[in-house]
């Protein structure tokens, strides 16, 4: 998700009068998870020097022009969530939504400029430079978040070479997707009131769906991008069912949350793959492959439905959590 007056011009401060006021035990869960992010003093040190290293490479050079194309102009911004400057780089806004459909901003581990390797860091939009609207910054501290589980190793950074590695960091990017949510939406209420207006879903679930629901976007964008094979696919998804209510209850997700999921996973599979062809129309047909449109039509036949959709729970759809309300 991504949020103005000047007395709110730094990350994270303020909310603009929502509806949704957050549950003390919503509060406590926030505290919790912002305690695990916490980065050890050497690990702190360590990526401020690594990112004033790379600021002085590049210092000279102003924009930096990436082999695939695409200027990085590198600076820091800073965050009052943790009270740190940290890395960003602003490039072409077209470019930007390209690498990375329906979102503008996101986090990566890093940045290859030739033989140069950056620390964690943040892609925004030029056009984004010198914003401090609330919804913005807000996103801003979701990416952030991100950065820290980079940081402190327990966000998945390498995509995985066999399915059992794709299943395992199905989980761990839901756990990463579920704590940024989780305080992004307690520390700003608002974007929660514009995703979810009645407030049917509770906080809590639903952004354990967000969580899953990213989850599965990473791993139909990497099919299409053609560093998934479809085979693997398949045999992820036929995995899927039996793994999901252990491995939520691993990650520290309700069990039982897990179940529901395995139960409607045909739906979910199809949800994400409408809401992926319509944020990049051009990836369409890649992620519509045959064998994967025929695994949909075999769990569409009688007797192959795993089970109703979670109560009061829609399939996965991108929500303003990643865009500008």
């Amino acid at each position: 998700m991504h949020q103005s007056s000047k007395t709110r011009d730094r990350m994270g401060a303020g909310v603009l009068g929502p509806s949704y006021q957050p549950t003390p035990s919503e509060k406590e869960e926030c505290a919790r998870l912002l305690a695990g992010l916490r980065l050890p003093a050497d690990v702190g040190r360590r990526y401020r020097r690594d990112a004033d290293e790379y600021l002085a490479i590049f210092s000279q050079a102003g924009k930096a022009r990436r082999p695939s194309g695409g200027a990085l102009k590198f600076a820091t911004r800073r965050c009052a969530l943790f009270r740190r400057d940290y890395l960003v780089a602003y490039a072409d806004a077209a470019w930007l939504l390209e690498k990375a459909p329906g979102t503008n901003a996101f986090a990566t581990p890093a940045v290859w400029l030739g033989p140069i390797e950056s620390p964690p860091l943040i892609l925004l939009p030029q056009t984004k430079e010198h914003c401090h609207d609330p919804a913005f910054l807000s996103i801003l501290e979701h990416e952030l978040i991100h950065v820290h589980q980079f940081l402190l190793g327990t966000c998945p950074t390498a995509e995985p070479a066999t399915t059992a590695g794709w299943l395992k960091d199905l989980f761990g990017f839901t756990r990463a997707e579920y704590e940024a949510d989780m305080i992004q939406l307690v520390r700003c209420p608002l974007l929660y009131d514009a995703v979810c207006r009645n407030h049917e879903v509770p906080l809590q679930q639903f952004c354990a769906l967000r969580g899953y629901a990213s989850s599965m976007e990473k791993v139909f964008l990497a099919m299409a991008a053609g560093r998934l094979a479809q085979g693997e696919l398949l045999k992820l998804l036929d995995g899927l069912p039996a793994a999901l209510p252990a491995g939520f209850r691993h990650i520290g997700l309700d069990e039982h949350l897990g179940l529901a999921f395995a139960r409607a996973l045909p739906r979910y599979v199809a949800a994400t793959l409408e809401v992926l062809t319509k944020l990049a129309p051009g990836l369409s047909q890649a992620l519509r492959p045959n064998a994967l449109m025929s695994w949909l039509e075999a769990q569409a036949q009688p007797g192959a439905d795993r089970g109703l959709r979670p109560e009061g729970i829609s399939p996965p759809a991108r929500s303003p959590i990643q865009q500008e309300a």
